[in-house]
């Protein structure tokens, strides 16, 4: 019997072992089974109670607009690729281009999963100094997860993408600026890419109303035309 209980007890390690090596935290802050594509979030963030500014932060859309979305992205995340390809299209014809919201990006890389996170982020910013940066984020995100060293060099050098190429962009600077975002969304307990905080736009930042994650559209739409009828902008 005590042979029995002992081979079971093994049995039972070995199950325990290989499901807990098939379970994944993703690079976007979800849990899912290894094989499977769909993913479940897990836990419920506070709302920030002081509002988020974004003076060097990459705008889309009206500025002024009453509402305003913060979205914190990696640009190696599958799920913010998601979101930039297939999502932000619809956004920005429905909410975006009419000047409805004012759609605010900050960087998160993750570097331990993404290597060429912060490389990328920093080719985005470079191109942003002459007006490129939404260029070069609708760019590399369409070859999310293909990035490398020298796909940055030639893209930063496309005639199409405004900006200053890497040999004259204050790189030292502008990655100091990129690890000051990813601090703040630290102090905002992002965990996930990407991440929204939706609010009403003031003088003195975002006052956050809703907050979520992940690369669905229907989601967001919803914190966002909760928070049009808020300011009274409702369609």
């Amino acid at each position: 019997m005590t042979k029995i209980l002992r081979e079971s007890a093994k049995l039972a390690a070995v199950v325990l072992a290989a499901v807990l090596l098939s379970i994944v935290i993703t690079d976007s802050g979800w849990l899912r089974l290894l094989g499977q594509k769909s993913a479940v979030r897990f836990g419920n963030l506070p709302i920030p109670t002081l509002p988020i500014r974004y003076d060097d932060a990459h705008v889309e859309g009206n500025r002024d607009a009453r509402v305003a979305v913060i979205v914190f992205s990696d640009f190696e995340c599958p799920q913010c690729a998601v979101f930039a390809t297939k999502s932000l299209p619809e956004l920005r014809k429905e909410y975006i281009q009419g000047g409805r919201i004012a759609l605010v990006f900050h960087h998160f890389p993750i570097e331990r999963l993404h290597p060429m996170a912060v490389r990328a982020a920093v080719a985005a910013d470079c191109a942003a100094r002459a007006g490129g940066f939404w260029q070069m984020h609708d760019l590399l995100f369409r070859r999310s997860g293909h990035l490398t060293e020298q796909y940055l060099a030639d893209t930063s050098s496309n005639p199409g993408v405004p900006g200053d190429s890497p040999l004259s962009c204050p790189t030292a600077e502008v990655e100091t600026m990129i690890r000051r975002q990813l601090a703040e969304a630290r102090s905002l307990q992002v965990v996930a890419t990407p991440t929204f905080f939706v609010g009403l736009n003031t003088k003195d930042g975002v006052i956050v109303r809703h907050r979520g994650s992940g690369p669905s559209l229907q989601p967001l739409i919803g914190m966002i035309d909760a928070t049009l009828s808020v300011s009274g902008s409702a369609r």
